[in-house]
């Protein structure tokens, strides 16, 4: 699984891990909507 958040990290999806916080998610529904149409993930 962390590999997974860090490619996540690397594409710009979560934030950088902080010791204080939790991650945020840094892209919102439009461009998840994109992203799986682009790659047909639906």
């Amino acid at each position: 699984a962390a590999r997974l958040v860090d490619i996540m990290e690397a594409r710009g999806i979560v934030s950088e891990l902080d010791a204080n916080k939790k991650r945020e998610i840094l892209i919102d529904s439009t461009y998840l909507e994109k992203l799986y149409a682009k790659n047909k993930l639906c």
